[in-house]
């Protein structure tokens, strides 16, 4: 639900007036939902991932998660103004009810390659989604699709720049046995995360244009981090508990790559 905040008032926008807020109201399906996203996104940003605002709230015993909009100019005195956001499966072309590779939406390497043409820094942008993907599969989240990731097309002077937007719906689905196991774009030919092996890092690698040793490096480095920046995070609930214990063995996972 998009929504205007200010002065801790929430309100629906009218007309064509713009929102400052995004309200995911917990899911009784999936306890602990709203914790389990706060937590992620915490860990993303501790790990210097560029990411979204996000805090869990609650209202008439109603749990939720509060995301501030980031594709918007905040100024004191002033109206609100949009930034154009792009997702990649609009920039790409791809209908949105068609999200998932194995449903025939965009894959890793459409992403890379996306980056490599449209970003105006793609140097940073490329090694922002490298790393986003080994966080995506540390995590379990298994829902990254192509509709998560997205441009911001904003201008800075004269100019106008496309850059990677900070990440949102870092969620792990697999604390949720319900869900789907397999992610929704493949490392290498591989689906199932159970069954990635450094061969399948190595064919993700070579097709975002990388250096298979430049990247392994790369995906080491960040996994650590994640696993350094997990000892500090306050753990909260069993379900953080559940989801850093998970967290933990994906990372040595990736660490005993060979």
């Amino acid at each position: 639900l998009a929504v205007h905040i200010k002065d801790k008032t929430i309100s629906l926008p009218l007309h064509n007036s713009p929102s400052t807020h995004i309200i995911k109201p917990a899911i009784d399906r999936f306890p602990d939902l709203v914790e389990n996203e706060v937590f992620c996104m915490k860990l993303a940003k501790q790990c210097g991932l560029p990411t979204a605002q996000a805090s869990a709230e609650s209202i008439e015993d109603v749990d939720y998660l509060l995301t501030k909009r980031y594709d918007r100019i905040y100024k004191d005195g002033q109206p609100i103004e949009r930034i154009h956001q792009e997702d990649f499966c609009q920039a790409l072309g791809y209908p949105p009810h068609i999200k998932y590779q194995n449903e025939g939406g965009p894959s890793l390497a459409q992403c890379f390659e996306l980056i490599r043409k449209a970003s105006t820094t793609p140097a940073l942008d490329i090694l922002t989604l490298l790393d986003a993907i080994t966080f995506n599969f540390i995590i379990g989240n298994n829902d990254a699709h192509g509709k998560n990731f997205s441009f911001l097309y904003s201008k800075d002077g004269g100019s106008y720049t496309t850059r990677l937007a900070p990440l949102y719906d870092l969620i792990s689905t697999a604390h949720y046995p319900d869900l789907s196991p397999k992610m929704a774009m493949k490392i290498g030919k591989k689906y199932l995360p159970k069954e990635v092996r450094l061969e399948h890092w190595q064919q993700l690698w070579t097709q975002a244009g990388f250096s298979t040793s430049q990247a392994h490096r790369r995906t080491t480095q960040f996994a650590k981090k994640i696993l350094t920046t997990l000892k500090k995070l306050p753990i909260e609930n069993t379900t953080q508990q559940a989801i850093m214990s998970f967290a933990e063995i994906r990372a040595n996972m990736i660490l005993r790559l060979k």
